[in-house]
C-alpha cells in the first residue's frame, strides 16, 4: 500500500511539476506512516531514529564513509557495463553551475527529504515491516533488497537505467549499514546527506 501511495501521487504530481514530484510524495509518504506509526503505539525513534549513543553513531558513520568508496566504484562499474555512463548535467535540477541559491534549495531538499525522508521510509519503516511478513530464512535479506529495488526504480524517471541501478547498489548498502549498526538511523542519514551535498556542489562547481 505505501508503494502505491508514494508511486501513485508522484505519477499525479509529475504531471504538474515533475521536478519536485518525488520530495512531494515522499512527504505526503512520511505523514501517512508516521500517523499509521502512532497508530500502532509507535514512534520513530523506535525504528531507529535516535541518538542514544553519539560515540557510536559516529564511528558507524566514519565506518560507513570509508565503505561508501568502495561501494561508489562497485556500482558504478556495475553500471557502466549495463548502459552509458550519462552527462553530469540534468534537467530536473536546472542549471546548477554557478547559481548558489539553486543549488543551496537542492542542498536543503537532498537533506531533508532525501537524508531523513528516503531513510526514514525505505530503510526505518520498510526494512522491518517486510521482516515481519517475509519467510525467516530470507526475511532480513529480501527486506533489504526490496526496499532498495522500490528506491531505483522511484528514482527512473529522471537517474534512468545507469542512476537508477547505482541507486539500487546503495540502497542495498545504505540498508546493510542500518541493520549491521543496531538499527540505528543516523549513520545513514548523514552518510545519505553528505552523498548528496557532494553531488549538488559538484553540480554547482561544473563538474
Amino acid at each position: 500500500m505505501l508503494v502505491l501511495l508514494l508511486n501513485g501521487s508522484k505519477w499525479l504530481f509529475y504531471q504538474f511539476f515533475w521536478r519536485i514530484s518525488g520530495p512531494i510524495s515522499l512527504f505526503l509518504g512520511f505523514i501517512f506512516l508516521t500517523f499509521y506509526l502512532n497508530k500502532q503505539g509507535l514512534k520513530w525513534r523506535d525504528l531507529g531514529l535516535k541518538w542514544t549513543n553519539g560515540y557510536k553513531t559516529v564511528l558507524w558513520f566514519i565506518i560507513g564513509l570509508m565503505l561508501s568508496v568502495f561501494v561508489i566504484m562497485i556500482a558504478n562499474e556495475v553500471s557502466s557495463f549495463f548502459f552509458e555512463k550519462p552527462p553530469r548535467t540534468n534537467e530536473r535540477f536546472g542549471d546548477l553551475s554557478g547559481n548558489i541559491q539553486l543549488t543551496i534549495s537542492w542542498i536543503v531538499t537532498g537533506i531533508l527529504i532525501g537524508g531523513f525522508g528516503e531513510e526514514l521510509v525505505y530503510r526505518g519503516f520498510l526494512i522491518n515491516a517486510l521482516e515481519r511478513i517475509i519467510d525467516k530464512r530470507y526475511g532480513t535479506v529480501l527486506a533489504i533488497i526490496l526496499p532498495a529495488s522500490f528506491w531505483a526504480l522511484r528514482h527512473y524517471y529522471y537517474a534512468h537505467g545507469y542512476g537508477s541501478i547505482m541507486v539500487f547498489i546503495v540502497g542495498i548498502y545504505f540498508g546493510v549499514l542500518y541493520v549491521a549498526n543496531g538499527r540505528n538511523l543516523f549513520p545513514g542519514i548523514i552518510l545519505h546527506s553528505l552523498f548528496d551535498t557532494v553531488s549538488f556542489m559538484a553540480r554547482y562547481e561544473g563538474n
